[in-house]
């Protein structure tokens, strides 16, 4: 059956593009999913497994076109600042590059065939464009990824594959994920995104919510493992870094306790070999040695006698330092710090060699503890030249020995408290950070240990902090212990399958309700032609019955319809006026109850004429029985109606009294008029009185002679038209352009000619063109309307369909 395609839709107008406002409200929201999209360790760098920045900026792209990347850019730069803002760094640039490069690459390549419809993603084509640039995406994003960590990053991964895999697996399945979420309500193609947005788009957006919160407890539940692991070393570092603080004024104690032994009299040797095993043993122990400090009630003391021990220490000792301000020197074992200044830039003039013990905060702390008992320690200081810098403290424990100068004895130990807690770290992870500080917030130098700045209060939730107070030689001290926040990542262990399948759900979501919106598409457009179909048929049927009634009431001849058991369904009044009865007592009743054969008298005779009857009339004498039991002599003449199957579908019979002296081939020209009427081929029995003449001319351009002789049998109940043929294209042109038919019908065929260039020709000149062809493609289709082609037919043609055409178009 053929069949009529209306013209394509056309392309997407540019007016019903995506307004500026829009496009500007799509390029802000790019930085605050960046800001907002939360991100997991993975290698020791942080993705975002749904990157919504991306599918926004990918969309809007592909909404767009090129004019969109000065705004995507726009917004990938606003996002490299970070919230609050501050100046990036080299890898937020870096991130901020890779957003503009997937997004032109991605959404250009969605754009690249130019149709509309391919937003609509419910093709096959669309789909695998989607798949192409998802790739894309993910290969970009994963190898700028690895190459930004490696290059600009202050702890490169060690990972680099596994993190490139995971980056460009997280977008390529973003993308997939959730493109058609977005595409579904900002799409041009809304139209048709509609009745799939409970089937695709709010699936998928319920399944990436369902995702962001099992990444969430997933990772919480990381976090959680990984503070506790924290807290336990945090534990072990506050202990170990108290134990080795320990270990100076053990020594000094137990110096002292060495002092109480000898006498008083100890010499520099023996200090030495006391004091080595304590420096050996003790970390971050530099010197250790006496000084003599100004006592403010310190008792004259005698002079050791001439040949003692003290004597013999005094002359062997080196010479001290020469005192200043009541701070002496007597003896150190190691070098003695220095104070960390500025060295002369000139070398004529040297920096002068000055010890920490010269500075105020020494010579405060040596005399605050010459009165006390217990070891006191010094407020954080310099060790060290300006080259060589490092804080540290220093611990004084007064001595029981006497001096001959009158000052107080005090045992001293310098320490570098970084070089104590390094080895306490080093042993435990290289994240982990320690701060140790004095608490008391007058001091111009309260760190003792770490890195420059950490002794002030900060709260970073990307780091673990613990702090710990404690009081150490009279003054109080804090170690803060802190690590950046660093899982198992166990969360990509769970989010990579979730992500590939949830890729996977929406591939096969829309292509499947694609397919199924097609398939519906295409059962409502053949519905539509098979409503179409049968109106036209009941309104033809409908007409042929009120032919077939009007000339069954107005012939002189006794005229029944029978059904295939031979009962009568429709009379005329003249048969009523034989049978003598009223038509509507007649209906229903079998034909053998009317028409009698004398001769050869048989039950269901017209029942079985019916079945065994061909398409020719069956003329017979037989007698009509009327209601007063008189019977007439009457010619019957049946003819059998069947359908394309060949099985009966009912019989006309007329019926002529003999007795009127009618002629035989009068009964039989007027039954076939109207059984041909009946049959409802459109064609007319009722001759003209005068035949018109032709008023509108056709042109039948054809490579085949006897598609012309087709539509001169179809076309030859229509009078007014006349039909022109012409074999091969160059003849049709010259007919065409010479006869001027009201409508040309080319046949897409021809051996000879460009079909499609022929009529662009015609259609240019102002011929409305029929498009006839036997190739069903819809490519074939689609070039035919867009070559200017009014409607399209298959052949063989369809008298109906192309009588519809014809009186559609002239």
């Amino acid at each position: 059956m053929a069949r009529m395609h209306a013209a394509p839709p056309s392309p997407m107008n540019p007016q019903t593009a995506t307004p500026f406002p829009w496009v500007l409200g799509l390029a802000l929201a790019v930085p605050l999913l960046q800001w907002l999209a939360p991100r997991y360790e993975a290698s020791g760098v942080l993705v975002a497994p749904l990157a919504a920045a991306l599918v926004l900026a990918l969309g809007l792209t592909a909404l767009v076109g090129w004019r969109a990347l000065p705004w995507v850019g726009a917004g990938a730069l606003i996002g490299a600042f970070g919230w609050p803002l501050g100046l990036p760094d080299a890898q937020a640039v870096v991130g901020a590059l890779t957003l503009f490069l997937q997004a032109a690459a991605g959404g250009l390549l969605l754009r690249r065939s130019g149709r509309p419809d391919d937003l609509a993603l419910d093709s096959r084509v669309a789909l695998r464009r989607l798949l192409a640039a998802a790739l894309v995406c993910g290969v970009i994003g994963g190898l700028l990824q690895m190459l930004g960590d490696m290059i600009w990053s202050a702890e490169p991964t060690l990972r680099p594959g596994a993190l490139a895999l995971v980056r460009a697996t997280a977008d390529a399945a973003s993308i997939v994920l959730l493109l058609p979420v977005l595409l579904a309500f900002v799409s041009p193609q809304r139209e048709r995104w509609r009745p799939r947005q409970r089937s695709v788009a709010l699936p998928l957006a319920a399944l990436a919510a369902m995702m962001l919160v099992a990444f969430a407890l997933i990772n919480d539940r990381d976090r959680q493992q990984a503070q506790q692991r924290f807290e336990r070393d945090a534990e072990v570092v506050f202990a170990r870094v108290q134990v080795l603080l320990d270990a100076p004024i053990q020594a000094l104690q137990a110096l002292q306790g060495a002092f109480l032994t000898s006498g008083g009299t100890l010499t520099a040797l023996q200090f030495d070999s006391l004091a080595q095993p304590w420096i050996r043993r003790s970390i971050g122990l530099g010197s250790i040695g006496w000084l003599d400090v100004q006592a403010p009630a310190a008792p004259p003391a005698l002079a050791p006698p001439t040949g003692s021990a003290s004597a013999v220490a005094a002359a062997a000792a080196p010479p001290p330092v020469v005192p200043r301000r009541g701070t002496t020197v007597r003896h150190s074992l190691g070098a003695v710090p220095m104070l960390a200044i500025e060295a002369s830039a000139s070398a004529s003039a040297p920096a002068p060699t000055v010890t920490v013990f010269e500075s105020t905060a020494l010579r405060q702390s040596a005399a605050r503890a010459a009165q006390q008992s217990v070891p006191t320690a010094s407020p954080p200081v310099a060790l060290g030249t300006a080259t060589d810098a490092r804080p540290g403290f220093v611990v004084f424990q007064g001595l029981p020995m006497a001096s001959p100068t009158g000052l107080r004895p005090l045992a001293f130990a310098t320490v570098s408290a970084e070089t104590l807690i390094a080895p306490i770290l080093a042993a435990r992870s290289d994240a982990l950070r320690a701060c140790l500080f004095d608490t008391d917030a007058r001091l111009e130098q309260r760190r003792l240990a770490g890195a420059s700045g950490c002794e002030h209060a900060f709260a970073d939730d990307a780091a673990f902090s613990r702090e710990a107070a404690f009081d150490y030689g009279g003054r109080r001290w804090a170690l803060r212990v802190s690590q950046p926040v660093r899982t198992t990542g166990s969360v990509w262990l769970f989010a990579l399958p979730a992500l590939a399948g949830g890729a996977l759900l929406a591939v096969l979501l829309a292509g499947m309700t694609g397919q199924v919106q097609r398939v519906r598409h295409e059962a409502r457009t053949r519905t539509d032609e098979l409503r179409h179909e049968i109106d036209l048929r009941a309104r033809t049927q409908a007409i042929h019955e009120r032919t077939v009634h009007a000339l069954m009431e107005t012939v002189q001849t006794g005229m029944a319809m029978v059904d295939p058991d031979g009962r009568i369904q429709r009379v005329n009044q003249g048969f009523a006026e034989l049978a003598g009865e009223a038509p509507e007592d007649l209906l229903h009743r079998s034909l053998d109850d009317v028409l009698l054969d004398v001769e050869r008298p048989s039950p269901g005779r017209f029942a079985r004429l019916i079945q065994d009857a061909g398409d020719v009339l069956v003329p017979q004498t037989l007698q009509l029985r009327n209601a007063d039991g008189r019977t007439v002599p009457s010619l019957v003449t049946l003819r059998v109606l069947r359908d394309d199957s060949g099985r009966a579908m009912s019989a006309v019979c007329a019926v002529h009294d003999l007795s009127e002296n009618l002629r035989r081939r009068q009964v039989e020209q007027v039954l076939g008029n109207v059984l041909d009427l009946s049959r409802g081929d459109g064609r007319s029995t009722v001759p003209a009185q005068t035949t018109a003449a032709p008023d509108h001319r056709l042109l039948c351009i054809a490579g085949d002679a006897g598609l012309a002789d087709e539509l001169r049998t179809a076309l030859h109940d229509r009078k007014r038209i006349s039909l022109l043929a012409a074999s091969g294209g160059p003849e049709g042109l010259v007919t065409a352009r010479t006869e001027s038919p009201r409508l040309v019908l080319l046949d897409l065929d021809l051996p000879d000619a460009d079909s499609l260039a022929l009529m662009r020709t015609l259609t240019d000149e102002g011929l409305p063109v029929i498009a006839m062809s036997r190739d069903l493609r819809p490519q074939r289709i689609d070039e035919a309307f867009a070559a200017g082609a009014r409607a399209y037919l298959t052949l063989p043609p369809e008298p109906r369909e192309l009588l519809a055409v014809i009186d559609d178009l002239i």
